[in-house]
């Protein structure tokens, strides 16, 4: 699993944008239930110590009869919701992804920048070595000295 992967699985925002996900999903199956109609079956036994004991039975029959104004705009409402979360959930994901990466381009950026300035250090020592061997060799002349430690300095570098 990529480094990336592991870093958005592990994001509290993520986590946040997943579970608000489920509860949305959720609400949105609780909200179709509602247009459904119920129907239900109930017994109970009732002992009454020196009485006869008592039964009953009942049914229960629930039919949403304003499903058109009501039910219906909750449920429709409920899939916009799940909808919206699931947006949030990737946009959540997509930024995650955008951090990560502008992380990742900075650090390249910096190793960059490393590399050069150790490549400039390393320059500039061969260049005070050859400065020295020729300061060494005898006085400083007109003749163009200064131009074959450059030249001099450009070879041990490369």
């Amino acid at each position: 699993m990529p480094s990336s992967a592991r870093a958005a699985e592990r994001s509290p925002a993520l986590r946040a944008a997943q579970l608000e996900l489920l509860r949305s999903a959720d609400s949105t199956r609780l909200a179709r239930r509602e247009i459904v109609p119920e129907f239900a079956l109930t017994a109970a036994y009732m002992n009454k110590q020196q009485l006869f004991p008592e039964w009953e039975l009942g049914m229960k029959l629930s039919i949403p009869l304003w499903a058109r104004q009501k039910q219906r705009r909750m449920a429709a409402e409920a899939a916009l919701m799940e909808r919206a979360a699931e947006q949030e959930r990737r946009r959540t994901e997509l930024d995650i992804d955008a951090r990560l990466g502008a992380l990742h381009a900075s650090a390249e950026a910096s190793q960059r920048l490393l590399a050069l300035y150790r490549g400039a250090d390393s320059e500039r020592r061969a260049h005070v070595r050859v400065r020295a061997r020729f300061l060494r060799r005898g006085p400083h002349r007109a003749d163009g000295g200064d131009q074959r430690v450059h030249r001099a300095a450009r070879r041990a570098h490369s």
